[in-house]
């Protein structure tokens, strides 16, 4: 331990390097971070190399599906590699396969009559315990009548609504 401390203060000294000089360039330390994200090439650990190796991992994983014959779940990885793609505005070079190619090739090696089709991600749904079924009026509370109103307009149904809601406050409810 004390070879290595002394053997590498050795070495500075030689270079007659301190931790308390400025950089000798004047250079900002970042300057290459800057020219890699502006040139489209991707620095290793940078958030873009991370997108990166997310998405080509997502089409390592769908190019093995398409191997094993498992053709469906090989396009909805290689789909979900493409949206991920264009929402993180990652771009592939001419020469290498992007994950559009590989759904091409997906589609082009599927047997005849394979249906390849991919769920797109759904948008948040409301439960099913929260939606009314169609054509019916939930309340807050059962009542000794129907809870529900029949199917109707909006409006006759907001009136039906706005009657119970009178009554009941009438009623002391």
């Amino acid at each position: 331990m004390c070879g290595g401390l002394l053997t590498t203060s050795l070495w500075l000294g030689a270079q007659q390097i301190s931790a308390q000089d400025a950089p000798k360039s004047g250079a900002d330390p970042f300057d290459a971070l800057h020219r890699s994200s502006e040139s489209g090439t991707r620095t290793p650990g940078s958030l873009e190399d991370v997108k990166y190796r997310r998405i080509t991992d997502q089409m390592r994983q769908a190019r093995q599906k398409m191997q094993q014959g498992e053709y469906q779940e090989a396009m909805r990885l290689a789909a979900s590699a493409n949206l991920m793609a264009q929402q993180w505005q990652i771009t592939f070079a001419p020469t290498e396969v992007s994950p559009q190619k590989l759904m091409a090739e997906i589609r082009a090696k599927a047997p005849k009559g394979t249906e390849l089709q991919f769920a797109q991600p759904a948008p948040a749904q409301t439960p099913a315990w929260a939606t009314p079924a169609a054509g019916t009026v939930a309340t807050a509370a059962p009542q000794s009548d129907s809870a529900t109103a029949p199917a109707g307009s909006q409006k006759e149904i907001a009136q039906k609504l706005m009657a119970r809601a009178q009554m009941e406050l009438e009623a002391g409810a």
